[in-house]
């Protein structure tokens, strides 16, 4: 485990790789940052119906498109120029065996919801707090919730439209929702980032893949929380940042909870999308220098099948002693490898 200012020494060294390389091909990450965030604002489209409907748009549009924003500004550091066909080939990349489920989109949406309800259940009683501070609120947040008892939504949708106090306390509760919805939700999302280049440099296939990554990643895990927490922290601050300031300006003109999520949605990402290109950067970087733990959890693997065959009166001693020469030889390989990465 690094030390706090070991972990800022470790950032150092790979900003010192990571800045000149994004500098040097600046206007290529900038138009993948564009043309991601224009994707990005349509699958935004359908919060203006119902917010809830992005529960479609966002697995299905946006999650493959950030897949294909990662892979071509990892391509891009490659020295591959941008290509249209190879936009679409990275989006459809998305729903193959190598890479579906890389940011394993439902359990985070799962967490999200169950984040959200724990937010929902101290947002509601604060709600109530304030309105029954103030008498009037108070009377006709009783008369609302009598409405709603009878099923007289003709009556209540009225009443709110006329008690315009309530009816801006109401959606400011909503909002607070979104807004704590979507920020939980990209925090889930960015805790698999890093899973995508083990993805592409080792392959893998979706379930067995993210299982395996799981189990390898409490190897590493709380050193590269630390070296993200300290390099990115901008990132983590303006989304959220953005998305009050752009939902709070558009709710102070026009009162319409759904506009003012969508419009939420896209200065939040925004604010963030054109630093993204040096963050993909970054963790890439950590990848790389994460590999050695992840190897290392595969050949404990591979070790650990090894003594069940060998514990298993039904085991084969030659296919055992064959399965054994293939990761003794793996080992050595990697080992040479290694050893030659240091003298370089």
């Amino acid at each position: 485990m690094r030390s706090l200012t070991s972990v800022e020494n470790v950032n150092k060294k790979l900003k010192a790789k990571v800045v000149p390389a994004f500098k040097k091909d600046a206007p290529s990450y900038f138009a993948l940052a564009f043309v991601h965030y224009l994707v990005a604002a349509i699958s935004f489209l359908p919060a203006l119906f119902s917010p809830t409907l992005l529960l479609l748009s966002i697995p299905f549009v946006f999650i493959p498109s950030l897949l294909s924003f990662q892979i071509q500004v990892a391509r891009t550091k490659a020295g591959e120029p941008l290509s249209a066909r190879n936009a679409l080939l990275f989006f459809s990349a998305y729903y193959s065996p190598t890479f579906f489920g890389c940011y394993r989109v439902f359990v985070a949406l799962l967490k999200t919801i169950l984040a959200s309800a724990l937010f929902s259940f101290v947002s509601t009683l604060v709600f109530t707090a304030v309105v029954n501070a103030n008498p009037v609120l108070a009377g006709q947040w009783n008369d609302i919730n009598a409405l709603l008892a009878s099923s007289n939504w003709d009556g209540f949708y009225s009443y709110l439209g006329s008690h315009q106090e309530l009816n801006t306390a109401i959606s400011v509760e909503g909002l607070s929702l979104t807004f704590f919805f979507a920020t939980a939700f990209l925090f889930f999302i960015s805790k698999m980032i890093l899973n995508v280049y083990y993805r592409m440099r080792m392959g893998g296939k979706g379930g067995e893949a993210n299982a395996f990554f799981l189990r390898a990643r409490p190897r590493f895990v709380g050193e590269y929380h630390r070296l993200k927490a300290r390099a990115l922290w901008p990132i983590y601050l303006f989304f959220p940042l953005g998305f009050a300031l752009g939902a709070g300006i558009t709710f102070f003109f026009n009162k319409d909870p759904n506009l003012t999520t969508f419009v939420g949605l896209c200065a939040g990402y925004l604010s963030i999308v054109f630093l993204l290109p040096l963050a993909f950067l970054m963790e890439d970087e950590w990848a790389f220098l994460f590999k050695k733990q992840l190897v290392e959890h595969s050949f404990f693997e591979a070790e650990e099948a090894i003594r069940n065959l060998e514990n298993d009166p039904n085991g084969n001693p030659d296919e055992i002693k064959e399965i054994k020469a293939k990761v003794e030889e793996a080992r050595r390989k990697y080992e040479e490898e290694e050893r030659k990465g240091k003298d370089e």
